[in-house]
């Protein structure tokens, strides 16, 4: 890494929080409970990850990222959905190629993109698509 730069994992979202005051973010993210999977920082920015397994629901974890986006603007979200042996549709067209759609997750307004697709197959066929693996970057941020 660069000079400046720093990698963290399990990093609780209220030390994210450190810089703004508790009582504009209050509880929104539960008593020592929520922790983000991988933060890089920069000199200028944080950079949240969180990590999930296809077929888990991921309406918490956007809307997570997303509160946090809004409590501290500077910060980059994105949420990483792992799917082994299984087409992720809801994120890939049946191309392979990112769907290009604007979500929104429900009980909150948290929106989410799919910016990246990548695969993992023995066979470029289309045959292998539901067995390939599949990682997919959507990038979360709040209305």
């Amino acid at each position: 890494m660069r000079d400046g730069e720093s990698l963290g994992r399990e990093i609780w979202y209220h030390d994210l929080l450190a810089d703004v005051p508790r009582a504009k973010w209050g509880n929104a993210f539960g008593e020592k409970t929520a922790r983000a999977d991988i933060v890089l920082r920069d000199e200028k920015r944080v950079y949240v990850l969180e990590v999930k397994r296809y077929g888990k629901s991921i309406n918490k974890d956007v809307n997570r990222l997303a509160r946090l986006r809004r409590f501290l603007p500077s910060c980059r979200t994105a949420l990483v959905i792992i799917a082994e042996r299984e087409f992720p549709k809801e994120f890939v067209r049946l191309n392979g190629l990112a769907r290009q759609d604007l979500f929104a997750t429900r009980g909150d307004d948290s929106l989410y993109e799919v910016s990246r697709v990548c695969k993992a197959s023995s066979s470029l066929r289309q045959v292998r698509r539901d067995f390939a693996h599949y990682a997919c970057l959507l990038e979360v941020w709040q209305r």
